[in-house]
Order: structure tokens, then sequence, then C-alpha cells
């Protein structure tokens, strides 16, 4: 189970990552950002993820406005999503037909 988890991790932590992004409105003072927290009043990340909510629930302006990389930022997550898979594919398609080797003891 853990060899699975590892092997799979990045896919899961993307797709778990845009779901919950997409039912979730943003809180208002609440921040995950270290700058943040620290103290800092810029960072230019900050809005990315209200941003990610705004475009999947359909307002694309509102979306554009809080930062102009959210609906970009969902393409290339998915782009690398999708990348993952296929990589997870191809390397379990060569897996499968390597030939099977058995060891002769002498």
């Amino acid at each position: 189970m853990r060899i699975l988890f590892a092997k799979y991790f990045e896919i899961v932590f993307w797709l778990i990552a845009l779901f919950l992004l997409a039912i979730f409105p943003a809180a208002g003072d609440f921040s995950l950002c270290p700058l943040h927290a620290l103290g800092f009043s810029y960072c230019p990340g900050c809005g990315l993820g209200r941003s990610i909510h705004l475009a999947f629930t359909g307002a694309f302006i509102e979306s554009f406005k809080m930062h102009p990389m959210g609906i970009p930022a969902i393409f290339i997550i998915v782009n690398r999503i999708i990348r993952l898979i296929k990589n997870k594919i191809t390397s379990n398609h060569e897996q499968s037909n390597k030939p099977h080797t058995t060891a002769i003891l002498v």
C-alpha cells in the first residue's frame, strides 16, 4: 500500500488540490501563504487559489482580476496530471512487456 501511495502521490495530490479549490469558496482572512504568515504585505501568489476557485465557478473576469495566472494555472496543473498519467501508463506497459528472465543455478 505504501509503495502504491508513493507511486501515485503527485497525481493524487494535484487531483485533490484542484477538487478542493473547485468546491470550497476561499475564506476571507484565512491564508496558507507563508509570506502572509510572516507578516509580509505583498506576495506574488496571493489570490491564486481564490482565482482558481472563481474560474471553476465560471466567474472568469473576477478570476482574472483576483490573479491573472489563475486560469493558466488550471491548464498547467491539468497538463501535469495528464503527463503523469501517460508516464505511468507507459512505464507500466513497458514493464509488462519486459522478457521474463530466470536465473539458472549451477
